[in-house]
């Protein structure tokens, strides 16, 4: 009995371990916004960072991110919102969506 505690307890500590892992290695989920924000930038616009907004619950996270596009005429802002459903896995994009000036 001791043996099979003793084999639970070292997978339990291998898991915390792996997710702690996977946690701190996700790209941040600002850079996965601007990598799916960029997407609908043309050439000579240029992104700039005006700011996000973040949430959690039980559940998971949501951030939204919001851009400036420097250089566009009319100029416009774009939000980019993504969700993170459990703290290991990584950002999803569920929206990308222009805003009003």
């Amino acid at each position: 009995m001791k043996r099979f505690l003793s084999m639970v307890g070292a997978a339990v500590c291998l898991f915390v371990a792996a997710s702690l892992v996977g946690a701190y290695m996700q790209t941040s989920p600002v850079e996965v916004a601007r990598r799916h924000a960029v997407e609908r930038v043309v050439a000579g616009e240029s992104l700039l960072l005006l700011g996000y907004q973040s949430s959690a619950n039980l559940i998971g996270r949501k951030e939204t991110v919001r851009f400036q596009v420097q250089g566009a005429k009319p100029p416009k802002k774009l939000a980019v919102e993504l969700q993170q459903p459990v703290y290991f896995l990584p950002w999803q994009v569920m929206d990308v969506r222009e805003e009003p000036d």
